[in-house]
């Protein structure tokens, strides 16, 4: 006896028009929800060199880091800086979303922290 499994046929959504940093500039044409048509604009992580390194999966070094790009989540959620701290001590894997404003004043604070241990040397 042959049975037949009827399966739902999954419609895909327009395509949208990207941010003009998007890493695939395509409108995302294969998604089947809006929410999957976010743009993410290229990234670089800085590995860190006070935080300890781990072992990756081959048995090469795993070292913690930082990575932040910029954000449009699907639907009309707001612009946004993602920041994500991937650190091998307390196997922390997080981001954080962030405002324009937000992200300004955390890269102000930085540079005003580093300034202040620089002055110390």
């Amino acid at each position: 006896m042959t049975t037949l499994r009827l399966v739902p046929r999954f419609e895909l959504v327009p395509p949208i028009v990207c941010a003009p940093w998007c890493e695939y500039g395509d409108g995302h044409p294969n998604c089947f929800h809006r929410d999957d048509q976010s743009c993410w604009s290229e990234s670089d992580y800085l590995e860190l060199e006070l935080e300890p390194v781990g072992v990756d999966v081959l048995g090469g070094p795993y070292p913690s880091r930082l990575g932040v790009a910029a954000h449009r989540p699907g639907g009309d959620a707001a612009l946004q800086v993602y920041l994500h701290a991937d650190l091998v001590q307390g196997g922390i894997d997080v981001g954080v979303h962030l405002t324009a404003a937000e992200a300004r004043k955390l890269a102000a604070e930085l540079v005003r922290a580093a300034e202040t241990i620089e002055e110390t040397r």
